[in-house]
């Protein structure tokens, strides 16, 4: 199950920053609604945000949920 309100829009930049400084590598995003896609420790499956379209906030993949808390966690101290 994915989650609909973790990473805020005004937060992408700043998180694909993170990603890029913590070794991840970033990858080109398919189809109009994913805006980050990153290569993640396992093969399957992809860590991914999602663009909903509507609201304030991206959709984050189960796979992706650990590092934007990781990301959360980070900033806030």
């Amino acid at each position: 199950m994915s989650n609909r309100s973790l990473l805020h829009r005004s937060k992408l930049e700043e998180f694909k920053q993170w990603l890029a400084d913590n070794g991840w590598k970033i990858e080109k995003p398919n189809g109009g609604y994913e805006v980050l896609r990153w290569k993640g420790e396992t093969r399957q499956p992809k860590p991914i945000i999602y663009d909903r379209h509507d609201g304030d906030h991206y959709t984050a993949n189960d796979a992706a949920v650990p590092y934007v808390y990781q990301f959360i966690k980070t900033r806030s101290k």
